[in-house]
């Protein structure tokens, strides 16, 4: 007696070219969900955690004890388009070169 196999649904986008350029996440799941690894985080707990350890390696670096380097809050975004992404890129590569000209700019 031959028993089939079970077959998933595809879960890849139809239209979509996989082997473009960008960004992927993969997820794998322990056997019956198991939660082994850890717990999930939330992005604020993580842009948290990122923010104080980085903090406390730049005042250490700069024996700076208690020195604030980090605004207050974030900005975040989802990007959808190769254009909106371009945008922003050069925006973040741009941005050092015109903090001189910033009204909060203080030459030290």
């Amino acid at each position: 007696m031959v028993t089939e196999k079970h077959r998933r649904k595809p879960i890849r986008l139809k239209e979509y070219n996989y082997s473009s350029n960008g960004m992927y996440f993969i997820t794998i799941c322990a056997y019956e969900k198991a939660h082994i690894f850890g717990t999930v985080v939330g992005q604020g707990d993580v842009i948290c955690a990122f923010k104080s350890l980085s903090t406390k390696r730049v005042n250490a670096i700069f024996n700076t004890p208690g020195r604030k380097i980090w605004q207050f809050r974030y900005y975040d975004r989802i990007i959808r388009k190769e254009q909106e992404h371009k945008d922003i890129w050069a925006y973040i590569d741009d941005n050092p070169f015109k903090w001189v000209d910033d009204e909060y700019y203080q030459q030290k």
